[in-house]
């Protein structure tokens, strides 16, 4: 017995070693290859960060590092721009966190700038606790343990993992389609009272009744506390109506900040940006404040701006490309191209006419999810996939990518008309549905097509069930 307890003391004291050395490892390395030389030739400039970082709906080949890229005219400090894109769609502050550090410690000498434009994928609704930031593996043990919830912690390791390497880092802070979505809970619709007065407060703005309409807001904004949300939001869609720019945002902004808005909270909260910039004051960093520039533009922070819930526009991409470059340009010597356009960004990239096509489609996508959420739909926005629609019908392609053209157009068609207009799917209808889907999936391999794979689940669990029902 007391060997088994010897050897098992024995296995402790090993493991513990263990990572006690590696730690130092860790620790040591940035500590010896910062005081390397690098090299002369190239800067390297990482770009951090989700879906909206990496170019989404774009297929990555548009985003606002690749514009910056070219507003230097792929140079600074008379170095040729070597980007390196760490974004990736889907991930959080703690998969950019990792493929961030395995990146680096596996090229400790590609000292260079790091473009942080992130977040966007996570929580920032609670009240973030103090963790070690010191050591590496204690922070890993701890996502492994308690999972990734700590917006501050997640983002300000990233931060000091580029001090470590003396990376050169420039953050900013994240926006969304604050106007174009409603409130992603439903729960409360659930409760027919309110339904029955949500519902009439809708009719009211479509007769464009709205001061009626906002009389009725007023009137149960305290009576439902857990339907302030959407209550906030109508208000926003009446001052819009009314040209009101400045209070339907602060609306939009209230209706996204209440902490029941979202089922999934996925539009950047006012919250998360107090804490970047928090951040951003504590370690002295350079920051670019677009939700700010957005919010004073005197326009609704809505499809404007964002192609769909989160992903920017290529103008917004240009904007924030901009901000960035503004910063760099008061340390490092650039040559800006100040005179860029949206077109010039297309043909630059080689983003082709069915490339734009795509991108809407994969918009479409997000926003058919967005605006029909368990049949309650939000009828403020649906003229937006019309008009998507027919934008997609008027861009010209080349012969031999007509066909595709079509596909995609039909399947939004159908798509649409099942979620939207038809108030009884027919088993009929419902399969040539799911069947365009896959079709569009299997035939056209691209990013951002998984929103589509998501509302074929929901039409072939509709299918099965008037299959039963028959």
């Amino acid at each position: 017995m007391k060997k088994r307890i010897y050897y098992f003391i024995s296995i402790l004291i090993i493991i513990f070693f263990t990572i006690i050395l590696f730690e130092i490892l860790l620790q040591s390395i940035p500590i010896v290859y910062r005081n390397l030389p690098t090299n002369n030739e190239k800067i390297y400039v990482y770009s951090l960060g989700e879906s909206s970082a990496y170019g989404v709906p774009y297929s990555g080949k548009i985003s606002y590092a690749k514009i910056l890229k070219y507003i230097a005219n792929n140079e600074i400090d008379n170095k040729k721009i070597e980007l390196i894109v760490l974004a990736k769609p889907g991930e959080k502050l703690f998969h950019q966190y990792i493929r961030y550090l395995i990146y680096k410690y596996m090229h400790p000498l590609q000292r260079g700038i790091v473009l942080l434009y992130a977040g966007t994928n996570d929580y920032a609704d609670i009240k973030d606790e103090y963790i070690n930031q010191k050591f590496i593996l204690s922070g890993l043990l701890n996502n492994i343990i308690y999972g990734v919830k700590n917006f501050k912690y997640e983002y300000e390791r990233i931060i000091l993992l580029a001090n470590k390497f003396d990376d050169d880092i420039y953050m900013s802070t994240i926006a969304g389609n604050y106007a174009g979505f409603m409130p992603g809970n439903i729960s409360q619709f659930e409760n027919n009272e309110f339904k029955k007065e949500i519902d009439n407060i809708d009719y009211l703005f479509l007769k464009e009744q709205y001061k009626q309409s906002f009389i009725q807001c007023d009137k149960i904004l305290n009576k439902y506390d857990n339907a302030k949300a959407h209550i906030y939001y109508r208000i926003g869609k009446i001052y819009e109506k009314q040209n009101n720019i400045k209070e339907a945002n602060n609306f939009y902004l209230k209706a996204n900040e209440e902490k029941k808005a979202d089922a999934i909270r996925i539009r950047p909260t006012i919250y998360q940006n107090n804490i970047i910039k928090e951040i951003a004051k504590k370690h002295d960093i350079p920051i670019v404040d677009i939700f700010n520039e957005l919010y004073n533009s005197r326009e609704i922070i809505g499809y404007n701006f964002f192609i769909d819930k989160i992903h920017p526009r290529i103008r917004t991409n240009i904007i924030i490309a901009k901000g960035f470059i503004g910063l760099l340009s008061k340390k490092y010597n650039i040559a800006v191209n100040k005179d860029i356009t949206e077109e010039e960004i297309k043909k630059v990239e080689n983003f082709k006419n069915i490339d734009m096509i795509h991108a809407y489609m994969c918009a479409l996508g997000e926003i058919f999810l967005g605006l029909c959420r368990f049949g309650i739909i939000d009828m403020y926005n649906t003229n937006i996939i019309e008009k998507y629609i027919l934008k997609m019908e008027e861009i010209e392609v080349e012969p031999d990518e007509e066909k595709q053209k079509l596909l995609y157009i039909n399947t939004c068609e159908l798509v649409f008309t099942a979620m939207f207009k038809n108030k009884k799917n027919s088993v009929q209808y419902l399969r040539q549905v799911i069947d365009k889907i896959n079709e569009v999936v299997q035939k056209h391999k691209k990013n951002c097509l998984c929103h589509f794979c998501i509302i074929k689940k929901i039409f072939t669990i509709e299918k099965i069930k008037l299959l039963e029902c028959q």
